[in-house]
């Protein structure tokens, strides 16, 4: 009962919040590039239960394209049905034991109906996220310009001072502070 409580005073709450930040987000958008077109609804599922919520759909003038700057804002894509927080804790969960007592445990936990089915394919679609980020990450560092590190000759470290030399007759000094 206390539970079943809570759950819906966080829902109410976070409809709230999540209404209240879509009319800041529409009031202080840029003028003149967005148009205001219609409020459509969305509908999340959060570790507070499933929540349906309205947000602003804007249209680009100069690309023609929609957009919901409520979502940009919370970085939601686009076909998102689940939180950041309720996928991390499937993932949690499914790593631990098997995908129908996964199912189990939500439902017990939070009173959240939903297949093991649904469980197994966000799982997969958490780690393909996460494959794709690593890539990415990887692919910046390969990418990384290492002409300043190039122009230097010489840079050594000791316990207190860090020198660097451009050339063989200047050298550096910097004192290294340490922090507490």
């Amino acid at each position: 009962m206390v539970f079943d409580i809570r759950q819906d005073i966080g829902k109410t709450a976070l409809v709230k919040a999540l209404s209240e930040y879509d009319d800041i987000l529409r009031k202080n958008r840029i003028r003149g590039t967005l148009k205001n077109i219609c409020k459509k609804p969305k509908y999340i599922e959060t570790i507070a239960g499933n929540i349906q919520y309205k947000r602003t759909m804007f249209k680009n003038k100069q690309t023609r394209k929609a957009r919901y700057l409520l979502d940009e804002a919370l970085k939601i894509e686009r076909n998102q049905r689940m939180s950041l927080k309720m996928a991390q804790l499937m993932g949690l969960l499914a790593s631990v034991g098997l995908y129908r007592a996964t199912q189990e445990s939500l439902n017990r936990l939070l009173r959240l109906s939903c297949s093991h089915e649904a469980i197994r394919q966000s799982v997969i679609r958490e780690g393909k996220r996460i494959e794709k980020r690593e890539r990415e990450e990887h692919q910046q560092i390969k990418n990384l310009d290492y002409q300043l590190l190039k122009k230097y000759q010489r840079l050594f470290i000791t316990r207190s001072m860090l020198h660097i030399s451009t050339s063989k007759t200047k050298v550096t000094k910097l004192a290294i502070k340490k922090g507490i």
